[in-house]
């Protein structure tokens, strides 16, 4: 998905419903993962104050009530996608099928044939001296940009290639 004016054109009624409608089971089951939050703000969902003011919510559940009830439904439209693509790229397709599965499908397919294309399904272990690393691409955009994670012991870092 590319990147969206977020303040432009309100979101749906029909969408700011469903969103409603599954406030308690996104509350209740969402991961606020890195792969999460970034789709949202590499879609310029989320600005990185409003990623530092979820942050700050002391909860997972507040944390998903301020995405959802203050945060979506003063996006554009194209908020509501982005918000299931970035389900599907975290890896939470049951919920994001539980909230629109036509959507959570299309999303679905095509992450698991570039998943296919470029083997995401394998990390890549490292082993530079005695520190390990275990270097997993998980994005491929049209634009022919590696979005990558490198773990090392409990650290994480997400990386960028062209």
């Amino acid at each position: 998905m590319s990147k969206m004016n977020p303040k432009s054109i309100a979101m749906t009624a029909e969408h700011r419903k469903i969103l409603q409608n599954n406030t308690v089971t996104i509350v209740k089951n969402l991961m606020f993962s890195e792969e999460f939050v970034s789709v949202l703000m590499r879609d310029g969902i989320l600005t990185p104050e409003e990623k530092e003011r979820i942050e700050a919510e002391k909860t997972r559940s507040d944390k998903s009530r301020y995405l959802i009830m203050d945060t979506l439904p003063r996006r554009s439209d194209a908020a509501y996608p982005a918000f299931i693509e970035a389900l599907v790229e975290s890896r939470q397709d049951s919920l994001a099928e539980e909230i629109d599965s036509t959507l959570a499908s299309k999303f679905i397919e095509d992450r698991d044939k570039n998943d296919e294309k470029i083997q995401l399904q394998r990390p890549v272990k490292v082993s530079e001296a005695s520190v390990d690393f275990v270097w997993k691409p998980y994005h491929l955009d049209e634009s022919k940009t590696w979005y990558c994670k490198l773990f090392e012991s409990s650290k994480c870092y997400e990386l960028t290639f062209t």
